[in-house]
């Protein structure tokens, strides 16, 4: 299995995002609400609003969706490739300097 992502980069991301975890429980906040001032609010604010995002994204897509064919023959790769019609060459000659 070819990946971008590695086990050690995977391990060194979770040894990141529990450092920060658990720094939010020692930090000392100042927040204007005091629903800030519970431990991992944010992680938990911005999990939920990714979330919300995504569903509200397959939503949209659902409304703004076209049919494959939309522009029919307008469409840009319904165009033909320079020189690869019925009567092209086989063998395109390229003159080298």
């Amino acid at each position: 299995m070819n990946t971008y992502i590695t086990k050690p980069v995977l391990i060194t991301l979770a040894v990141i995002c529990l450092a920060v975890a658990g720094a939010d429980f020692i930090r000392d906040g100042h927040g204007y609400f005091p629903v800030e001032h519970f431990p991992l609010v944010y992680c938990a604010f911005g999990f939920v609003v990714y979330g919300a995002l995504i569903i509200l994204a397959k939503g949209l897509r659902v409304l703004i969706e076209r049919p494959e064919n939309y522009y029919g023959d307008l469409a840009v790769d319904a165009e033909p490739e320079p020189g690869m019609g019925p009567d092209a060459p086989e063998k395109i000659e390229v003159a080298h300097d």
